[in-house]
């Protein structure tokens, strides 16, 4: 059976209030008894002392109506002695009744007797003075008068003895209610005293518990997350408490854990990837660089073929000068060739780079990719952190409610709800920040990919941009040795001269336009080499920001002490 708290204390009053019932019953119980005895007590003493009392007045009357007998010889003071002597005699046998001591039985025995013969004698006066013996009456008044004394001085002794009986009870009457407070003071005493262990012993288990629970939670809030558990000695709500906390620590634990290795694998997949773009940057510059000769080459071979045309067209205007002007074509057909093979060697270069820059690209698609798909397995996690930290908030809510039902027992455990939900308030804001700085490595992520995803399309639009100037220069090289071989035929082929350079023309105007073109392409080749290398630098910013959030991220989770 589960002890809670609130069953502690409901048997810890359960007891005290025991206590406190059988007391009050004991007392009642007492209080009863004086009250019983002294009431007994003084009714039957009251009546003995009215007895006593009323019997001594009888004497007296007797006393009195014998004298008044003798002074006015009124038969009705007779009647009235004898009436009196009737009362005295009833109370004489009641005294007998309800006197119990010896002494008491002994000195009624005694006032009967001298009232017996007292009233003999006051008979014995009625007559005399009936018969008007004065003489007689005389010496009957002087003989009653020693039972008379006797008897009033009994009856007055029996009146004392009734008082000192009566105080004597009264005494033993207040013994017994000394002794009785006594008893409830040592009784009240009793119940104080375990009323007082019961509450230390409560309190010493309670505030016990919460301060290893406070202790702990302490150390929690302070980043230190060991593998310790919490042992509370107890079968309570605390001890339930205990195994929440020591619960919400291996989850923190593993969590803090999995945010430290996904922040070390982040830095690591951000120094690869600035890597990876420096050494895209660094491909990317060559690769402007040659186009940047091809263009150059490119110029120069317009050059040569738009100097060619106009030595075409003079040989078609004049035939005359064919033959002086045969030399220095020749001469220059011979450098048209050495520089078209310049310009093929060249081209082949920039296909090599072009090729060497597409892989590049295509590497740090993926490498981006991956780090794309990193960045979402940190969101994830940070979600985790965020539902974790949500559940550990609403559990310091109802752990709070359950305080505030306790009063002011649950006071401190109040106090360790609201740093628990504190404590899970900060591991949420903690997670929103991280999860925003994950979004923007996201978002920049996602940019990098597009770019990445657009770099092979402009290299390979660039490759073919290339593979078209070499096929240019190869239909020059070609042309410019067929213009060579022709010079040498020029002296024996002059009547096919006017032909053969109609034919020139047309091939060198369209090597004019092949050489347009491939000047053309190659200028928007090295306008899209020079945005690929803007796209590596914004990627190698990215990574640097990335690689910072890695650090910041690895710095707030080092807080965390986990041995």
């Amino acid at each position: 059976m589960k002890l809670t708290i609130g069953k502690k204390i409901f048997g810890a009053f359960l007891v005290i209030i025991s206590g406190m019932v059988l007391l009050s019953g004991y007392t009642y119980y007492k209080i009863g008894q004086i009250n019983e005895e002294y009431q007994s007590t003084t009714t039957i003493n009251i009546e003995k002392l009215i007895l006593a009392e009323e019997l001594s007045n009888n004497i007296v009357e007797e006393a009195a109506t014998v004298r008044k007998f003798n002074l006015t010889g009124d038969p009705a003071a007779r009647e009235e002695f004898a009436a009196i002597q009737k009362e005295s005699n009833g109370r004489i046998d009641r005294m007998e009744h309800i006197f119990v001591t010896e002494s008491a039985k002994k000195s009624i025995a005694e006032i009967k007797a001298a009232k017996a013969e007292y009233e003999q004698l006051a008979t014995q006066a009625m007559q005399a003075g009936l018969a008007n013996d004065q003489q007689a009456l005389k010496t009957i008044i002087q003989q009653g008068a020693v039972p008379y004394a006797k008897v009033t001085k009994q009856t007055d002794e029996l009146v004392d003895m009734i008082k000192e009986y009566v105080k004597a009870e009264q005494a033993k009457i207040g013994d017994k209610a000394t002794t009785n407070q006594r008893v409830l003071f040592i009784i009240n005493g009793l119940i104080i005293v375990l009323a007082v262990a019961i509450s230390i012993k409560l309190n010493s288990s309670i505030s016990t518990a919460v301060g290893q629970l406070v202790r702990a939670v302490t150390e929690i809030a302070g980043g230190k997350i060991t593998r310790d558990s919490i042992r509370v000695q107890s079968n309570d709500e605390i001890a339930d408490l205990a195994a929440a906390i020591n619960t919400m620590k291996t989850n923190m634990r593993t969590m803090i854990q999995q945010v430290m290795d996904s922040a070390e694998l982040l830095a690591a997949s951000s120094a690869q990837l600035k890597d990876n773009s420096g050494q895209m940057a660094q491909a990317g510059s060559q690769v402007a660089d040659s186009i940047n000769a091809i263009a150059s080459g490119a110029e120069q071979q317009l050059a040569s073929v738009d100097a060619t045309a106009a030595v075409i067209t003079q040989m078609s205007a004049g035939i005359q000068q064919a033959a002086a002007n045969a030399a220095e074509i020749n001469e220059r057909s011979g450098e048209a060739a050495e520089t078209a093979i310049v310009g093929s060697e060249s081209v082949k270069g920039a296909i090599l780079h072009m090729n060497k820059i597409e892989e590049n690209v295509a590497h740090s698609a993926e490498v981006v990719t991956q780090l794309g798909m990193r960045s979402k397995e940190i969101g994830q996690i940070i979600d985790t952190i965020s539902q974790i930290a949500s559940q550990t908030n609403l559990l310091a809510l109802n752990a709070a409610i359950e305080a505030a039902r306790a009063g002011e027992q649950g006071r401190g455990f109040a106090v360790v709800a609201e740093e628990v939900r504190k404590l899970a308030e900060q591991s949420q804001d903690a997670a929103k920040q991280i999860a925003g700085l994950i979004g923007m490595i996201q978002t920049d992520t996602d940019r990098a990919v597009a770019v990445m995803n657009e770099g092979p399309e402009l290299v390979s639009q660039g490759a073919d941009v290339v593979q078209m100037a070499g096929l240019a220069f190869q239909d020059i090289n070609d042309l410019v040795q067929t213009i060579h071989e022709q010079m040498q035929q020029v002296s024996d082929t002059l009547q096919q001269i006017s032909t053969g350079s109609q034919q020139i023309v047309l091939s060198v105007e369209r090597i004019d336009q092949h050489s347009k073109l491939a000047v053309g392409k190659t200028q928007a080749a090295s306008a899209a080499t020079e945005e690929q290398s803007a796209s590596s630098q914004e990627i190698a910013a990215a990574s640097e920001e990335l690689s910072s959030t890695a650090e910041e991220l690895k710095r707030i989770v080092d807080r965390f002490q986990l041995s």
